[in-house]
């Protein structure tokens, strides 16, 4: 893949009859780390806004009269794929989110996806604003820090 830009790509795969769109997020993780390739697949009923519609209905509340210096909301990713960020990002301007969103400081979202041998968790704010350089990892074998470098 070092022919593919950093950032979302759409890879077409063809055969005789068929086409298949692959949707690949590259991004580079510094220069001493050796690489690695995650799949995942969008599930056909992929309920879209809606489940993380629920979500911020059901947990901003609570969240918002909770007693804390920072309220932050923690979204378990449990999909390579990275449905969160794109169903969020189709509800963050409604009149309804940006309602919920004043009573809590940020969102976050931690991958749980097939990281059970590698014993790190991922995680990158998700809101108010998001880039990459909040991706960062926790190797809970070693305590380890990693933030991606800018």
């Amino acid at each position: 893949m070092p022919g593919l830009p950093e950032g979302l790509n759409k890879v077409p795969i063809r055969a005789a009859g068929w086409v298949m769109e692959l949707t690949v997020d590259k991004l580079n993780m510094g220069q001493d780390y050796p690489g690695k390739f995650l799949t995942a697949r969008r599930w056909p009923g992929d309920p879209g806004p809606d489940l993380i519609l629920s979500g911020l209905n059901n947990k901003v509340p609570k969240l918002s009269v909770a007693a804390g210096d920072k309220k932050i909301l923690l979204l378990e990713k449990d999909s390579v794929a990275g449905t969160i960020e794109s169903q969020f990002e189709q509800v963050k301007d409604s009149d309804e989110v940006k309602r919920l969103l004043r009573g809590i400081d940020e969102i976050w979202t931690t991958n749980t996806a097939g990281l059970q041998k590698e014993n790190v968790i991922f995680t990158n704010k998700l809101w108010p604003e998001r880039d990459r350089s909040t991706i960062c990892s926790l190797d809970v074998s070693t305590d380890r820090f990693w933030r991606v470098e800018q």
